[in-house]
């Protein structure tokens, strides 16, 4: 017997969703809506044009630029692309300090912002000579968040001054670690 839509798909999935390009430029109409500027590339000139135009308008005085005649799917394509960069650029990603010794029960965690910092190490690298650069803020410890409000029994819960103490005790060693 089949089952109805609703008991194997959560109404969040919008029909269509891995149509070509829907995915990419959902997220880039989101990165824009706010705050960033954004520039695509594709195949087609009219439609990547188009696309950026379209983009654009998820937030007012917003650019977007759409370059066209590019096949990401070839490096000659790629490398001959005009660059909209030009020079100089931030770009700040947030991070956290789980993933340096980790923690009970927070492997998706660990595994999420060890590949941040891998982005954001390799943006530097390869855009750097650019005048880009990538930061990472990786704060530590929040009391009010999943970590400490969740995974702790209210019983259990340690003091600001407790979490204080813990992640210094923690967090001290690596200091003075051999590299």
């Amino acid at each position: 017997m089949p089952l109805a839509k609703s008991e194997y798909l959560s109404d969040t999935w919008k029909d269509g969703l891995f149509s070509a390009g829907t995915i990419c430029s959902a997220q880039v109409r989101a990165l824009v809506h706010l705050g960033a500027n954004a520039c695509i590339v594709g195949r087609n000139v009219e439609k990547t044009e188009k696309a950026a135009q379209d983009i654009a308008t998820a937030r007012p005085g917003a650019k977007v630029i759409g370059i066209g005649a590019v096949d990401v799917r070839k490096f000659d394509s790629l490398k001959d692309a005009p660059s909209p960069l030009g020079t100089g650029g931030r770009i700040i990603f947030v991070s956290a300090t789980i993933h340096y010794r980790t923690m009970p029960f927070q492997t998706h965690v660990s595994v999420a912002k060890a590949g941040v910092d891998a982005l954001s190490h390799s943006v530097a690298v390869e855009f750097g000579p650019l005048g880009v650069t990538s930061n990472i803020i990786a704060p530590g410890p929040i009391a009010s968040t999943e970590v400490g409000s969740n995974l702790v029994s209210d019983i259990d819960k340690p003091s600001h001054t407790d979490w204080i103490r813990a992640w210094i005790a923690w967090f001290l060693p690596m200091l003075w670690k051999d590299t």
